[in-house]
Parts: structure tokens; C-alpha cells; sequence
């Protein structure tokens, strides 16, 4: 049986559950747009709403208490650059538990860390199972306009 990568899987179920909810735009454009991250999105609705960017992460279940996830220079960079300009995060899977982390973390989630300090850190919580119901509410309200 083949394995799937959790990154993909987490892009896969996003793309297949949300439909309907949002406007998604996959970038994979590192060598054009180095750091860039993996999705720009717009939310529908009878609103108006500005676009956002998410930087997926995933990993499988840890064996230990404490993991890492891998942020790129370039990542750092832009995040740095456009933090507090638009709506930018992290949505970083572990196992089934999934995290919306502010990109103004971005220098947090390059060092060793824990399911705890993630729902520190965390501006919204959800596993497998409900964010399909959860997320696009989140991010109307963050993106309204």
C-alpha cells in the first residue's frame, strides 16, 4: 500500500471539502517567487472579502513529544515581508490535529515544538474531521471586508 505524503494529503482534502467555500489557488513557483506559499485563496459569499495565503505543513503522528517542521529562508523572508499587510498563515496538520497559525510565527514553527505549544500559538483548532465545517467561517471573519 502506498503512502501518502501528509502535505498532499492535507492539500487533497482542502481542494475536495472546501469546494464551494473558497476560491483556491495552488503556487508553485519557488523558482520564480522563492518563499511564496503554497495557496492564495478569496472566500465566497454574499460579502466581500480580501485574499489570504496559507503555508501548509504536515507530518504523520510523532513518535515523540517533540517535532520540528521545515520553513525555508525563503519562506521566513516573505512571511516577514507581508505579515501584517494581508491575511498570511500556517496551516500545519500533525497527525489528525490542524492548526491556523498567524505567519507572524513563522520563526516559531522552524524550532523544535509540541501539540501544546501549537494551540498556543494556534488562532484556531480543528482535526480531519472538522475543518471542512470550521475552517471557511474562520476565514470569512478574517478576511471580511
Amino acid at each position: 500500500m502506498k503512502t501518502v505524503d501528509p502535505e498532499l494529503g492535507l492539500r487533497h482534502d482542502l481542494s475536495r471539502g472546501m469546494m464551494g467555500s473558497w476560491r483556491l489557488t495552488w503556487h508553485e513557483d519557488g523558482s520564480i517567487g522563492p518563499g511564496v506559499p503554497d495557496a492564495s485563496f478569496v472566500m465566497l459569499g454574499p460579502q466581500k472579502h480580501q485574499t489570504g495565503w496559507l503555508e501548509l505543513k504536515a507530518i504523520r503522528t510523532p513518535k515523540q513529544a517533540t517535532f520540528r517542521f521545515k520553513i525555508e529562508p525563503s519562506q521566513h523572508q516573505w512571511f516577514a515581508d507581508h505579515v501584517g499587510l494581508i491575511p498570511v498563515y500556517f496551516l500545519v496538520a500533525v497527525g489528525d490535529f490542524i492548526f491556523l497559525v498567524d505567519g507572524k510565527h513563522h520563526a516559531v514553527l522552524d524550532e523544535p515544538t509540541t501539540i501544546v505549544a501549537l494551540t498556543g500559538i494556534s488562532v484556531a483548532q480543528f482535526t480531519k474531521n472538522t475543518i471542512q465545517a470550521s475552517l471557511p467561517s474562520f476565514l470569512r471573519s478574517i478576511t471580511s471586508i
